[in-house]
Parts: C-alpha cells; sequence; structure tokens
C-alpha cells in the first residue's frame, strides 16, 4: 500500500525539496511506496485527503486531523 506523505516549507522549493529526498531514499531503503506530495505550509490542506504523515520544515502551530505531524529536519546514518 501506497503510503502518502506531504513534505512542506515556507516556499516549496529548496528546504522541502531537500526533506523530500531524503524521505525518498528512506522510503526506497525499507521498500515502502511512496505517494510524496510538496507544497507550502499554506497548502497543506489542499493535498492532506489520504495522508498518513506530514513533514515541514517551519514549526506549524496547529494540528490536521489525526494525521501526524513531524517538524524539522532529520537525519540517519547511511
Amino acid at each position: 500500500m501506497k503510503r502518502k506523505v506531504i513534505v512542506a516549507c515556507g516556499g516549496a522549493v529548496a528546504t522541502s525539496t531537500m526533506a523530500a529526498e531524503e524521505i525518498k531514499d528512506l522510503c526506497t531503503d525499507h521498500s515502502i511506496e511512496l505517494d510524496l506530495v510538496q507544497c507550502r505550509v499554506n497548502e497543506i490542506e489542499t493535498y492532506m485527503d489520504g495522508a498518513h504523515l506530514i513533514c515541514t520544515t517551519a514549526r506549524v502551530d496547529r494540528t490536521f486531523g489525526d494525521i501526524p505531524v513531524v517538524h524539522g529536519m532529520l537525519s540517519y546514518p547511511a
């Protein structure tokens, strides 16, 4: 089953692209099918239908129903 992940930042360009690439790599490494959406923080509601996770590179002080929200960028060992 594909997992829908929303990656959001202020401009939907630089930092969300970096985070999206890391998430893609992590999912590939663990054989997780991914439906990845990149957007601006203020566009999250547009894409949240069916989402399993929201990752933001900026703090968002609100909730999006029961979808978990992760703030910041993480790194893991290669």
